[in-house]
């Protein structure tokens, strides 16, 4: 489409990451970007340490696990991150357990992983660091498949956290 950046429009866009210190939102949804890109991001927020970055908006692409993967490795530890959109991608259950794990390390108010490829197993990973975790206000997972298993796991999580402000569950079949 009209709006999307080009493999070397995203290598200016991590070159100027390398030399940053004060970007916090960078939106690039529904930009057609792959796992290569995203892994070019991680790199750029891995060698500087000092971008403040808090919203790492990536809707709409074509990102799977293992550029969540590199994602996840980049930002672990980060203490400026509080928003990251991964909606609608190709992100399966390895993404949703990356994505749980960093959520150890990592004060994020806003995961949105709505809309990806996700099943029980993810469901369950995600909802077991949900219950322990206490910056989370808002979790996104419309569009994923909550069957009975899913829903128990969602259920003890809720019963857990005491953050956690709004839930997105639209199109989830959550008949339980």
């Amino acid at each position: 489409g009209a709006s999307d950046v080009s493999a070397d429009g995203f290598l200016s866009i991590r070159a100027r990451l390398l030399s940053n210190s004060a970007l916090t939102v960078l939106s690039v949804a529904n930009n057609n970007l792959n796992d290569q890109d995203v892994t070019l991001l991680g790199q750029a927020l891995s060698q500087n340490r000092r971008v403040p970055l808090e919203s790492p908006l990536l809707s709409f692409n074509e990102i799977s696990c293992k550029g969540v993967e590199n994602l996840m490795n980049a930002i672990w530890g980060s203490q400026t991150m509080r928003e990251l959109k991964l909606d609608n991608n190709r992100i399966q259950d390895r993404g949703a357990q990356l994505c749980a794990v960093v959520l150890t390390s990592v004060p994020l108010q806003t995961l949105d992983l709505g809309f990806n490829k996700i099943t029980t197993t993810g469901v369950k990973a995600l909802m077991k660091n949900v219950s322990e975790n206490t910056s989370l206000t808002s979790l996104g997972l419309s569009g994923i498949h909550i069957d009975q298993n899913a829903s128990k796991a969602l259920s003890y999580a809720l019963a857990f956290n005491a953050s956690l402000r709004s839930l997105y569950l639209d199109d989830c079949s959550t008949g339980y």
